[in-house]
């Protein structure tokens, strides 16, 4: 089974050159060998956001066994609305003092 270090190493290599500047979190869940990443952004998602986030989830799932499933949701949450708390973050962009 993946630690969350591997999940977590995974799927930040996987966002190099993915983050644009609507994207405020990325995280991930992980139950038996499903992992969910979550993708949240300021404002209406774009296609070409919709297709990076998609590569991301490729990169992960290519460094994992055939027997892990992985599934991505992308959802809006404007600033300066509370994002839900999703699983592990791995990239949280900087919004101020709170």
């Amino acid at each position: 089974m993946a630690i969350p270090s591997d999940i977590r190493l995974s799927l930040q290599r996987a966002l190099l050159d993915v983050i644009t500047p609507s994207l405020r979190r990325v995280c991930y869940e992980m139950k038996n060998h499903n992992i969910l990443l979550h993708f949240f952004y300021d404002i209406e998602i774009s296609e070409l956001e919709r297709e990076l986030a998609s590569n991301a989830a490729a990169e992960v799932i290519a460094d994992f066994p055939k027997d892990y499933a992985i599934d991505w949701k992308l959802e809006r949450i404007g600033y300066p609305y509370q994002m839900p708390f999703a699983g592990h973050i791995v990239y949280n962009r900087y919004e101020g003092e709170k």
